[in-house]
């Protein structure tokens, strides 16, 4: 019988809906998002490019032309995630040992002498 609080993934995978939107205050505060200095481009010629809108999911914010799930581009939020990474210095285990007991050929026609020590 499979145990149904077993699972391997520390947090759900949700697409993000409008009401995370509101919540998130998004929706209030996009403007000021657009306005970010670190969203300025500058092209090779030297002009300044700044964004004139964005999409979540359904949603559109400022002059964005379509929503981002017509491009086929969506947004998730990871219930149960840690806000701070738990673990940073994640290193590859060692091998499972199932036994520290050294095993020989036992075809050999020679006597062979086993001890078992703890």
């Amino acid at each position: 019988m499979p145990a149904s609080t077993y699972n391997l993934e520390q947090v759900k995978r949700r697409p993000l809906t409008k009401r995370n939107l509101r919540e998130l205050n998004i929706e209030q505060s996009w403007q000021s998002i657009l306005d970010h200095p670190g969203l300025v481009y500058v092209d090779p010629s030297g002009a300044q490019h700044k964004p004139v809108g964005f999409s979540v999911n359904k949603s559109s914010f400022g002059a964005f032309p379509g929503t981002a799930a017509e491009l086929g581009w969506l947004a998730y939020l990871h219930l149960g995630e840690p806000l701070v990474e738990e673990r940073g210095n994640v290193e590859q285990p060692p091998p499972d040992t199932f036994s520290t007991r050294s095993y020989v050929n036992r075809s050999q026609t020679s006597t062979l002498k086993f001890s078992d020590t703890v």
